[in-house]
């Protein structure tokens, strides 16, 4: 042997064709990893209407409802409203989280993210209703105290009327 090896160094271009396969000898199909899938654009889209509709929806329809009282003199609407708002935004919260969840193969995760998050406001719900129950009650008393200190009768109608 002489000592002399020689050396070659070779560039090759592969990205222009697709892979072969060394096993088989046929083209490999792109893998899932390397396509893009209908979940990624899914969540694009979540990002994309969270960073820019989503914000100026809810500017528009807070200050439209943050001026009820103002425009109309009805201050219990203006709390139904804001009410049904904030119930719509939890809502579709709640819906986000499943398309994403979904979208990124975690579907039972946030189905039960959703299922935690739809008890939480609904035990937020029934404890805000019993507090507003206490308070009418105590506004009745105070009421039926101040009729009979003044003379009249202690029955009346009640503070707060049901049809409000």
């Amino acid at each position: 042997m002489d000592g002399n090896r020689n050396y070659s160094i070779v560039f090759k271009n592969e990205t222009s064709e697709p892979k072969k396969n060394p096993v088989a000898g046929n083209a490999t199909e792109p893998t899932e990893e390397s396509s893009p899938s209908a979940g990624k654009s899914l969540v694009k889209g979540l990002v994309a209407f969270k960073s820019f509709v989503q914000p100026f929806v809810e500017q528009v329809a807070t200050a439209y409802t943050s001026t009820v009282a103002l425009r109309t003199g009805a201050e219990e609407l203006q709390e139904k409203m804001q009410f049904a708002q904030s119930v719509i935004s939890k809502g579709v919260g709640i819906v986000e989280s499943i398309a994403v969840g979904a979208a990124v193969g975690n579907l039972p995760g946030a189905v039960l993210g959703a299922l935690i998050g739809i008890t939480n406001t609904g035990v937020s719900y029934a404890i805000k209703a019993q507090e507003i129950k206490w308070q009418s009650q105590v506004e009745d008393a105070s009421l039926g105290a101040m009729l009979v200190r003044a003379g009249g009768a202690a029955a009346f109608s009640g503070s707060r009327e049901r049809s409000q």
